[in-house]
């Protein structure tokens, strides 16, 4: 990764791990949106979906960070990209529970698979 998006995206990381540590996240404050082609119908799993939070969206050129929404395990990501290679971390992962409060129990920098997402969350 070149210096100048490697210090983008380290800028863009420190300050989404500021506004998660100094604020309650509740999932009922974000504006859920599906991301298209995500809804399955599963005998095992029942019916899920992928959600991208449109008032989470924080671009500045081809970096990128949104909450993410996994409706299958209840799972909650906050996602980094870049939305011109496709690369994709989690900074923080979670889940959100039955009253409404997304729960988080990881920093992390992993790779993370939601191809649909993050072309999704690049063309809002």
């Amino acid at each position: 990764m070149k210096k100048p998006l490697q210090a983008i995206v380290g800028l863009i990381i420190a300050t989404s791990s500021l506004v998660l540590l100094a604020s309650r996240i509740r999932a009922d404050e974000i504006e859920w949106i599906l991301v298209p082609g995500t809804r399955v119908n599963s005998v095992e799993l029942g019916s899920y979906e992928e959600l991208i939070g449109e008032n989470t969206i924080v671009r500045s050129g081809d970096a990128i960070n949104f909450d993410y929404l996994f409706t299958a395990h209840f799972g909650y990501a906050r996602l980094s990209g870049n939305c011109s290679t496709g690369w994709l971390i989690a900074i923080s992962e979670g889940f959100y529970d039955a009253d409404g409060n997304i729960v988080i129990n990881s920093k992390t920098q992993r790779d993370f698979e939601a191809p649909e997402a993050l072309d999704f969350a690049c063309s809002q």
